[in-house]
């Protein structure tokens, strides 16, 4: 995640790419792709991302937990506040 640490972002996602086309069934690179994705709001992406690393290590609960945090902007853009009351 180097690249990733140094915000160098899309080039993190070309080189997780890379890396799963050596070997597809590299979890780790699934799941750092969809952390990347995620940041720049490629949130399907991101997501399908997840799914896969969740088929390859279903123990994850990191994984897991990212899974449901792209939907997390949605979430909050369709939920009301909670101090506005209905007229």
């Amino acid at each position: 995640m180097a690249l990733t640490d140094l915000g160098r972002l899309y080039e993190a996602v070309a080189a997780f790419e890379a890396a799963l086309k050596l070997n597809s069934d590299y979890a780790s690179a699934h799941y750092n792709l969809g952390i990347v994705l995620a940041r720049i709001g490629r949130y399907p992406e991101a997501i399908a991302a997840y799914q896969s690393a969740l088929r390859l290590d279903p123990r994850s609960a990191e994984t897991r937990l990212n899974l449901g945090m792209p939907w997390w902007p949605r979430a909050a853009a369709t939920r009301p506040s909670p101090n506005i009351r209905p007229s």
